[in-house]
């Protein structure tokens, strides 16, 4: 179990309740008891230590959803075959981006395989989500680690709107441009400047990024076609992104995803096994369909 640590004497009822999800015996029925506890949490900082196995993260429990979920289950389950792939292919001295970083937990881990002579470059625009980010970099001491406060879409250098989530912050989306008049700039919505991903890599001169992490809620498309460069010359020549379900109509259709990166040659792999019925790792063809919300690796 995850003990739990902070710069301020920890909530003992939040204590209690965590002890309560932690001690449920049974798969079924503990997110309905994660719901149930969760109403009775006190909303404040709470820090949890021997997050793999070494390093500390902060959660903001007045933020429901993911952080509390974090907070009553060990983060480590969270999209468990996708942490599996980072820790079997990332290697010491690797150069990686995660793009939507949220508050941190895979950029932690992307940043334990990296180690101090790798690189981390992990992107979050929300405002509160970043300053977590922040912190969770900072409190561990991982400076090889570098967070940036932007958004990447289909070309940079401007600013774009963030439309942002009431039930979970991990689900805020690119919305409306600047110019729409009808976007009202209140707590729904957040500016937010924007890059792509070719002028970063350019920017940044990087020959090779060896994994790229992308969890966008739906912006997906917008980040692919600002990285055609880095796409079509293989500079990241393996990729973990999120993918809706094919019967979803999002923003620029989730199967045009899959289409940018097959016709950049990149073949597609299974990393929820669960979810669609097929083995770990096994190919992923064109013409498939995906279900639901998932993870799935694009690689040259």
């Amino acid at each position: 179990m995850i003990e739990t640590v902070t710069t301020h004497r920890p909530s003992v009822k939040n204590l209690l309740l965590r002890h309560i999800a932690h001690s449920y015996p049974f798969s079924k029925g503990r997110y309905r008891l994660m719901m149930l506890c969760e109403r009775f949490l006190e909303r404040r900082e709470e820090i949890v230590s021997n997050l793999y196995g070494k390093y500390r993260f902060a959660l903001d429990l007045g933020e429901r959803g993911l952080q509390s979920s974090f907070y009553f289950f060990i983060p480590e389950y969270y999209e468990f075959e996708t942490q599996k792939y980072i820790n079997e292919t990332v290697r010491p001295g690797s150069l990686t981006v995660d793009i939507g970083a949220h508050i941190g937990l895979l950029t932690i881990l992307l940043a334990d395989k990296v180690g101090p002579n790798g690189r981390v470059f992990c992107f979050e625009p929300e405002s509160k989500n970043f300053q977590r980010l922040r912190r969770n970099v900072e409190i561990n001491g991982l400076y090889w680690v570098k967070p940036i406060q932007m958004a990447l879409a289909d070309k940079g250098g401007g600013e774009t709107v963030l439309s942002l989530s009431i039930s979970d912050s991990s689900g805020h989306a690119l919305s409306q441009t600047l110019s729409d008049e009808s976007v009202s700039f209140d707590s729904s919505y957040q500016k937010v400047k924007t890059a792509s991903l070719d002028c970063f890599v350019e920017e940044e001169k990087i020959p090779k990024i060896d994994l790229l992490k992308i969890d966008a809620e739906e912006s997906e498309v917008l980040i692919l076609e600002g990285g055609g460069n880095t796409l079509s010359k293989g500079t990241a020549p393996e990729v973990i992104c999120e993918i809706h379900s094919s019967q979803k109509k999002s923003q620029g259709g989730q199967d045009r995803v899959r289409e940018i990166f097959h016709s950049y040659g990149y073949r597609s792999y299974i990393l929820n096994s669960a979810l669609s019925k097929k083995k770990y790792l096994s190919e992923l063809k064109p013409h498939e369909s995906v279900t639901g919300l998932q993870n799935v690796l694009f690689k040259k």
